[in-house]
């Protein structure tokens, strides 16, 4: 062993230093100073990349806490274990939510004094300001964001389906291949529990695909070839798949979503009798238009409406951090910790140095060892020492051999300050006169050497000196005492070697082994030692310990007190080596900290998977006595208990965090987060009825119940009917509380046809989750229901075109007919009819003429495609003209008191009357007439009617007849007059209404001038008002002359109105309502209400929102108008009614400039639209479904407000400030 010219060196092993770091690790949560840390907490805000942070804990494992001595810095490299949880801020994918790593971060830091100012001397591990190229981070977990850039896209695309963007339900796409043409029902789904229903994501070069697993249901369909037609109801299952632009640079991801061109892949029947018919139907048209025809055209229509309803779809872009990013993170976080820690204390006294005044402080870094060396002399050379700690020691100290022969050299001269010889008192000597002539010590290798000469006076017969030389090798070797400290003591090698006269050498060994060890040079070793003793002791600073006496009594092997951290526990251990060149004092040392507190840092034992809504078992570690844990589930629950059970009410990702705080003094508080994976549960959906019989064209109400074990998922259903019919949205009503959710769905249907049917609802929760139930439905035929006249009135032997009209509940059904006519005839008939909602409705028509007057019950017969039959009765009364021809007799129609002699023809009935006439000559002739049967002037036949009369007057024959109200009749009859004065013309007419009167008002009349001296024939026509009708034919003269008048061949003919079946009025348009916020007062707030209550409401609309609204005004654009705004949480508006359409003008005062608008019915979302709306501008958006009562506004980073709300409505318009604005 060498000290290289310095006084003392002390050196300590790595392990000792680690042991140090350890304790300093256990005292951190004591001292923010000198020590290091157990846990740090990362504040919210922190950057990392492009990302934020929202909260982060750090822990330090102690065991992980590494030490390599590093003489290139004089140093130590200092490598922490790191376990680091970092909860992001608003992250863009689930998978960037929350990050757990471990690293390794391994710091070069330079030994050196520490400016502690309760240890002004010392060496510490200088922790503060450490050069950029001192710290090392080493991600030992792996790339944290590799899960984020292999994820992340297929993570974001799933999220823009739970949130709407990509459309879940699209309805009424055309499908047209001529002459085939039908409507389609697109639903898209996501279910993570159906491998078959979850959306998938692939990769091309410099491309995406999102492959959207779809239903597709087909109705209204019609068009044929000839016989062919497609049979219903049809349906497939597909993928819609997505192609687009991508990039992921390591730090950045592209998804063009905006770019996106579509196709339609995997094309397969649907299950059950749909996909049966599809089958069906593409083997059909594919024989007839060509292999590929059916599919390539369902999918081209399919591409053609795709391109507009996902051309809505916004481009990605998301940044993520790299490692490099996390690495500089980690490494600053660091640094400032041990900034504010300064330095860690590994050596320094417990006091002030006393008799050895420390000069200089040497500190050299060996491989394997600490090397403190003090107060260098001439030539000393710290780079010449090495390691001379054997093992399994712990520490050594080693003294200059100059510096030990010094002292003894001194404490020599201290005793004898006169010099040699001198003669020691008798009392010393136990009577004998002895002479010290010499004596010396120094080092050698193995020993203290002791060498002198003596001279024993007078000793041989009392006058004889004998003298002698002596040399003693003196060990060392340490022993404890009572006090807990050690002290060193001497000891004799081996005996003396005396060179004496060997006569005297028994006598003079015994006295010089006595004189050596407990005389006075025994004394004087041992004062020596003693010096020896106190220079180990001031040299590193270690404790003295006095007896009661204040005599020295030992020492500690090492300085007991570590500055903040704690005590060092060392002893020194045998053999004490002595060299030459010095000596060497070896042993043992632990470091204890200060701190009693019980270690327990929390560990959250994640990651946990399971189910939502299942109680999940967290496992925080066993409970001890001296800590307390709270558990922070991410829901906004938490336990104190150390293992608790939790059931979270929705599926996704959350980070549960545990925290564990040590009451002990000293102890410390760590969380540790993990992340919390659960599952969706579909919901469970059951119909209250087992089996549903309706008639068809029955609309009935169906009602169907579901529960959800996640209590907070809201809820949307859509009904397939089983029939060529439009799937419909059902209105759902639903309670979110635990247990479970509980809601129904109702919805109203009506099926066109008879049949066995299967009504499949499907349940979506919020996250994609379905839920799926089916209902058997029986649908009865029902008979058409037939309508015709009660009675009609015909002629015998004219045809008629009889008719009916018939609806049936079944609008599906096709209808045939026939007739019975009552006189032993029978017809089919013909049908035409429209087959539309709620009834088909038709119309029977045939014709027939009855060749005999008589009263006939006829029957009228329609029959549905199924055999059911509707009939319906018509009384039919065949008549005939009565005598037309005026061959089948006459009468004399006055009675014989009358004493006229007319004669007018059977069947008939004579008029004669007044005229109007301006002729005051006229008038006052006298008026006669005579009716008389001519034999010889007649137009066919033999007979006619004749008629003579004079003055003002009209005269002729009328008989009534049945009618029919509504039908035209045509009455002719020949004629032949005879009017001297050509004043007298001839003249028919009908009465529609049935009277006997020919001066009536309502007659309609037709005149014709006697012309040339022929027959001739005159017709009328008029309209039935009544069932029975009144036939005139005559002459008039208005000029009082005379005339004879010869009537023959009347005929009459029914004229049938055309056929129209009673029309439906037509619907009354709507009125636009529009609501602004013009009467509400500027400054006026609203806050949020609980219990469902909204914040506003407002001309019978409700404003609800999350945060509070309020009333302002601009001017831009002008006129100054108000303003409701609300903040980036929303607004969700319900209507008083459910309307079909509303138009919302939004007002934008900055941010954005997209923000989202969703149509509602019942509080569930049916439609989503992403628009943009430009800074400082107001925009009017309609909003249109088949039916809807709300809408909500989320502008996230957007400031809106809403400036007006119209919707067209049939009730009395919203009135505002007294009016209403009506367009």
């Amino acid at each position: 062993m060498d000290t290289h010219n310095f006084q003392t060196v002390a050196e300590v092993t790595e392990s000792v230093l680690l042991d140090i770091l350890r304790e300093a690790w256990r005292s951190g949560g004591l001292n923010p100073n000198g020590t290091l840390p157990q846990e740090i907490q990362l504040p919210a805000g922190m950057a990392l990349g492009p990302f934020t942070l929202a909260d982060g804990t750090v822990q330090f494992p102690q065991n992980q806490i590494r030490l390599d001595l590093n003489p290139g810095i004089n140093g130590v490299n200092l490598t922490l274990g790191v376990i680091a949880d970092l909860e992001i801020q608003n992250p863009p994918v689930p998978s960037a939510t929350l990050f757990n790593i471990t690293a390794d971060v391994t710091l070069r830091v330079p030994i050196g004094q520490a400016p502690d100012p309760g240890a002004p001397v010392n060496l510490a591990l200088l922790l503060a300001n450490l050069p950029v190229n001192a710290v090392d981070v080493v991600i030992t977990s792996g790339n944290p964001f590799a899960n984020v850039l292999a994820n992340g896209p297929a993570e974001f695309i799933h999220k823009l389906y739970q949130n709407g963007t990509i459309p879940h339900l699209v309805q009424d796409i055309p499908l047209g291949f001529p002459p085939f043409a039908m409507k389609a029902s697109v639903e898209f789904f996501d279910d993570e529990n159906n491998p078959a229903r979850q959306i998938t994501v692939g990769f091309l070069p410099g491309q995406m695909q999102i492959n959207l697993p779809c239903a597709v249901r087909f109705y209204d369909i019609t068009g044929g070839i000839g016989p062919l037609g497609l049979a219903s109801p049809m349906g497939m299952t597909a993928t819609a798949q997505l192609t687009m632009p991508f990039s992921n640079t390591g730090s950045h991801i592209h998804i063009g979503l905006d770019s996106a061109t579509s196709n339609l892949i995997n094309i397969q029947p649907a299950p059950g009798l749909e996909g049966a018919n599809y089958t069906a139907n593409k083997s059909s048209v594919d024989t007839i238009l060509g292999t590929g025809s059916f599919e390539n055209a369902i999918r081209s229509g399919f591409v053609t409406a795709a391109n507009v309803f996902f051309a809505v779809l916004p481009p990605v872009d998301f940044d993520i951090p790299t490692l490099a990013d996390l690495e500089t993170q980690v490494e600053g976080f660091i640094r400032t910790e041990l900034n504010n820690r300064r330095y860690v204390v590994l050596w320094a006294p417990t006091e002030a140095v006393g008799g050895v005044v420390i000069t200089n402080i040497t500190p050299k870094v060996l491989s394997d060892t600490l090397v403190i060396a003090l107060n260098a002399g001439p030539g000393a050379d710290a780079n010449a020492l090495v390691n001379f700690i054997p093992v399994p020691c712990d520490f050594a100290i080693g003294l200059d051999d100059d510096f030990v022969e010094e002292k003894l050299r001194s404490e020599i001269a201290a005793k004898f300050p006169g010099g040699f010889p001198v003669t020691l008192p008798e009392a010393d000597t136990d009577g004998h006169t002895v002479r010290i002539n010499s004596f010396s010590m120094k080092l050698i290798n193995g020993a203290i050497e002791a060498k002198g000469s003596v001279t024993l006076v007078d000793e041989i017969l009392g006058s004889i000196d004998v003298g002698a030389s002596f040399t003693a090798h003196i060990g060392l070797r340490w022993k404890d005492n009572a006090s807990g400290g050690q002290m060193l003591e001497p000891f004799l090698i081996e005996e003396p070697d005396i060179d004496v006269e060997l006569g005297f050498l028994g006598w003079l060994l015994v006295f010089l082994v006595g004189f050596l060890t407990g005389g006075l040079i025994g004394g004087l070793i041992l004062t020596v030692i003693l010096a020896i003793v106190i220079e180990i002791a001031e040299s590193i600073g270690a404790d003295k310990i006095f007896d009661s006496a204040g005599n020295l009594a030992g020492i500690a092997a090492w300085p007991v007190n570590l500055p903040n951290i704690g005590t060092i526990s060392a002893r020194f251990k045998n053999p004490v080596d002595i060299y030459a060149t010095g000596i060497r004092f070896i042993g043992e040392m632990s470091a204890t900290s200060t701190s009693t507190a019980g270690l327990d840092s929390a560990s959250a034992n994640g990651p946990y998977t399971a189910s939502a809504s299942s109680a999940l078992l967290f496992n925080g570690g066993l409970d001890k006595v001296f800590s307390q844990p709270i558990w922070l589930f991410g829901d906004g629950q938490s336990s104190v208990l150390r293992r608790p059970t939790h059931r979270y009410a929705d599926s996704g990702l959350y980070v549960a965090k545990l925290r564990i705080a040590v009451s002990e003094t000293g102890g410390v508080t760590t969380r540790n987060f993990t992340p919390v994976r659960l599952q969706n549960v579909q919901p469970t959906v059951s119909f209250d009825l087992l089996e549903l019989s309706v008639d068809e064209g029955q609309e009935v109400e169906i009602t169907a119940k579901f529960t959800d074990p996640e209590w907070l998922d809201k809820h949307t259903a859509i009904f397939d009917w089983g029939d060529d019919s439009k799937p419909t949205v059902g209105v759902v009503s639903e309670t979110n509380l635990e247990p479970e959710a509980k809601g129904t769905v109702v919805a109203k249907h009506a099926w066109c046809d008879n049949g066995n049917y299967q009504v499949r609802l499907r349940v979506s929760d919020d996250d994609g989750g379905i839920g799926e139930a089916v209902l058997p439905v029986v649908v009865k035929n029902v008979k058409p229901v037939v309508t015709s006249e009660e009675a009609i009135c015909v002629l015998v032997g004219q045809p008629v075109q009889m008719q009916a009209t018939f609806e049936d509940n079944g609008w599906c059904d096709t209808h045939t007919a026939y007739w019975d006519f009552g006189d032993c005839q029978q017809k089919n008939a013909f049908v035409t009819e429209t087959n539309e909602p709620p009834k088909a409705k038709g119309k029977v028509e045939v014709c027939h003429e009855w060749a005999h007057c008589g009263t006939y019950l006829t029957t009228v017969t329609v029959q549905d495609d199924d055999g059911a039959e509707g009939v319906a009765t018509t009384v039919v009364h065949a008549v005939e003209l009565k005598n037309p021809m005026m061959e089948d007799g006459f009468r004399f129609p006055y009675p014989p008191a009358s004493g006229r002699k007319d004669r007018v023809a059977n069947g008939w009935q004579p008029y004669a009357e007044p005229a109007l006439s301006f002729d005051r000559d006229a008038t006052r002739q006298p008026r006669e007439w005579l009716f008389f049967p001519e034999n010889f002037v007649e137009w066919d036949g033999r007979r006619a009617q004749g008629l003579e009369f004079k003055g003002a007057m009209q005269a002729g024959i009328q008989q009534q007849i049945c009618a029919n109200v509504g039908w035209e009749y045509e009455f002719s009859a020949a004629w032949h007059l005879v009017s001297p004065r050509q004043t007298g013309r001839v003249r028919i007419g009908i009465d529609p209404l049935g009277g006997n009167n020919p001066n009536a008002a309502q007659i309609i009349w037709r005149e014709l001038p006697p012309g040339e001296q022929e027959w001739q024939n005159i017709s009328v026509r008029a309209k039935a008002q009544r069932d029975e009708i009144t036939l005139f034919v005559g002459g008039i003269d208005r000029f009082g002359g005379e005339n004879t008048i010869y009537l023959d061949d009347a005929h009459l003919c029914q004229i049938q109105p055309t056929f129209c079946p009673p029309s439906t009025p037509p619907e009354e348009p709507c009125k636009e309502s529009c609501v602004n916020f013009d009467d509400l007062q500027i400054g006026s707030e609203f806050a949020a209400n609980s219990g469902g209550l909204p914040n506003l409401t407002h001309h019978n609309i409700d404003f609800f929102s999350a945060a509070r609204l309020w009333i302002s005004d601009t001017a831009v654009p002008p006129p100054t108008h108000h303003l409701l705004n609300f903040t980036p949480r929303g607004i969700r508006v319900h209507l008083p009614q459910t309307v079909k359409q509303v138009k919302v003008t939004l007002h934008s005062s900055g941010g954005g400039p997209d923000f989202k608008l969703e149509t509602l019915l019942g509080n569930s979302v049916i439609a989503t639209i992403t628009p943009t709306l430009a800074w400082s501008t107001e925009q009017e958006f309609t909003l249109t479904a088949a039916a809807l009562d709300g809408f909500t506004v989320r502008g996230d980073h957007m400031e809106l407000s809403l400036v007006k709300i119209c919707f067209c409505t049939k009730d009395k318009p919203v009135e505002t400030d007294g009016h209403h604005d009506m367009q």
